[in-house]
């Protein structure tokens, strides 16, 4: 481990809250009241909710520019009719 600075470090890092990045709580939040206006069973929403935050910390713990990085690597998949029209396009227009 390189040891630096402590501001140093804070400087590079995204914003967290609880352990994970802004983008992934809001996800999760969403995700949460979404399972939770289906199903209309508010305990389910909640240890669905903490379980994926549990996954989200352990993930942010090891890297925290995990969901820019998979961002960044999702934009060179290419698509499912790469075949037929050899680019990246999902529609023929």
């Amino acid at each position: 481990m390189i040891n630096g600075h402590p501001c140093f470090l804070a400087i590079t890092r995204p914003v967290m809250h609880f352990g994970v990045t802004t983008t992934y709580l809001r996800v999760n939040v969403f995700l949460g009241l979404m399972l939770w206006v289906f199903t209309m069973n508010p305990l389910l929403a909640i240890m669905v909710f903490l379980f994926f935050h549990g996954i989200g910390v352990i993930i942010f713990a090891v890297d925290p520019f995990f969901l820019e990085l998979m961002a960044v690597k999702m934009s060179f998949i290419n698509g499912l009719n790469f075949w037929f029209w050899q680019c990246k396009s999902y529609a023929p227009y």
